[in-house]
């Protein structure tokens, strides 16, 4: 049971659905606790629940919850033989150490998960570790470390977008970005979306769309640049992406005010997104953390949105609502996800939880 729960969590992940993996891999802790009780039980199945939820925290900037569950991860994970869990908690903690900006324990964390693959019939995982590691220094400032891993892997924008070579190219395009190579890191990028759009994977389609924001921008296409930030704006909205674009810093903040400016689709996120923008990346706080008063309404609520929040607090379900309201259930859902995006909340109930801290609601 834990296996499939597990192997859910992986699914759901790739489709971007990062509420139900959260729903997913707390059933799976329940499970765990009702039959054996709490504890750091040696169970492979176990450490990967932790990790994809540790994962999940992260991409949440909650840096303390994904901080605990991921080391969790590692400890269960050290007790075990199986290398995919132990490499999987390494990496965790070390995309965690990235987001804050420590690329040095980073580093030092990918190669420990490096070290526990050598002499193991694995290079799928070396490669992914090695491609992650060269990430991380180019974000350090280390190019020529990168480029001694560019070179070693005799690597190019025509390699192969498969499993290995979407985490490869990633990192190349993030390379040719820092040498100011633009042109290059635009077409990997491009090819990076049309590989996750094509294989419907919603999670890596952000990230792709804010690299090619990224190396459109450079390029000084501001336009096109814009474009593809707004449709991984509105991709990450539902369900609250957050880690794929502040780790990015002040380099999206041009273009997201751009398409505060343009009322666009992605406005209210992006109002959200900075908001919490600040120098180099890092959040003002954690973002489960309540907001100051003044920046909890980014936006005022129209007079629907105020009545679908009134019925949201009463429990209504999407159907419900539209039901109440004769409207459909699809213009419910984007009433739903402007009202959590101008809270600046994540969830339904925590959008109910901020409205009334804002007083909005008795």
């Amino acid at each position: 049971r834990l296996m499939a729960l597990a192997s859910l969590s992986v699914g759901l992940r790739m489709q971007g659905k990062l509420h139900q993996v959260e729903t997913v891999c707390l059933e799976a802790l329940d499970e765990v606790n009702r039959q054996l009780g709490a504890g750091d039980w040696p169970l492979p199945t176990l450490a990967m629940i932790y990790h994809r939820l540790g994962n999940l925290r992260l991409e949440w900037y909650d840096l303390t919850g994904a901080e605990q569950a991921l080391t969790r991860a590692l400890r269960i994970a050290e007790n075990s033989s199986y290398l995919s869990v132990v490499v999987n908690a390494y990496g965790g903690l070390s995309a965690l150490c990235s987001s804050q900006g420590d690329y040095v324990q980073a580093i030092e964390l990918i190669e420990k998960a490096m070290q526990s693959i050598y002499g193991r019939e694995s290079t799928v995982y070396l490669d992914l570790c090695q491609s992650l590691r060269a990430e991380y220094w180019v974000r350090a400032g280390n190019l020529a470390a990168a480029r001694r891993w560019v070179e070693e892997r005799n690597l190019s924008a025509e390699r192969a977008v498969d499993y290995t070579g979407r985490s490869e190219l990633a990192a190349l395009a993030r390379l040719r970005l820092a040498e100011g190579r633009t042109d290059e890191a635009e077409v990997i990028a491009g090819r990076l979306v049309a590989f996750s759009e094509a294989s419907g994977q919603i999670g890596i389609s952000i990230y792709s769309l804010v690299l090619e924001a990224l190396a459109r921008r450079s390029a000084g296409h501001l336009d096109l640049a814009a474009q593809s930030l707004e449709r991984a704006l509105v991709l990450g909205a539902p369900e609250g992406y957050l880690r794929a674009f502040l780790d990015e810093g002040d380099a999206l903040v041009d273009l997201l005010r751009r398409l505060v400016r343009r009322k666009s689709k992605g406005s209210a996120y992006a109002r959200l997104l900075l908001s919490r923008q600040v120098s180099a990346g890092r959040p003002k706080q954690p973002p489960d953390s309540p907001l100051p008063f003044p920046m909890r309404l980014i936006e005022p609520l129209t007079d629907r949105e105020r009545a679908v929040l009134r019925l949201l607090a009463a429990g209504k379900s999407n159907p419900e609502i539209a039901r109440s309201l004769v409207v459909s259930v699809g213009t419910v859902k984007a009433h739903v996800y402007h009202i959590t995006a101008k809270l600046g909340a994540r969830s339904r109930t925590e959008a109910v939880v901020r409205a009334r801290e804002a007083g909005l609601l008795p």
